[in-house]
């Protein structure tokens, strides 16, 4: 498992948030989530993914949200420098 950066609105509710993550050309997309489900490291705040694939030579990784987007999206490219891995270390 993975992490993604994400940014972090307030939700509809007193237990749920809502999560920003930003593809590869900036555009953001949103998905509400519980804010348990979150974590934190060194003041930023990430989403759990799963990571698809990875495209080294163009700095984007191919992940998988945990759930459906607002946007109907399932799966985003991301940059490599937004992803954090299960062990706390940078992709």
């Amino acid at each position: 498992m993975a992490y993604v950066l994400c940014e972090v609105h307030p939700g509809l509710g007193k237990r749920d948030v809502s999560v920003a993550v930003h593809d590869v050309h900036k555009v953001r997309t949103f998905l509400h989530v519980d804010r348990d489900f979150l974590t934190r490291e060194r003041d930023r705040v990430y989403l759990p993914v799963g990571v698809v694939s990875r495209d080294h030579g163009r700095g984007m990784a191919l992940i998988e949200l945990p759930q459906e987007a607002d946007s109907g999206a399932h799966r985003l490219w991301v940059p490599l420098s937004s992803l954090l891995e299960a062990n706390g270390a940078p992709a």
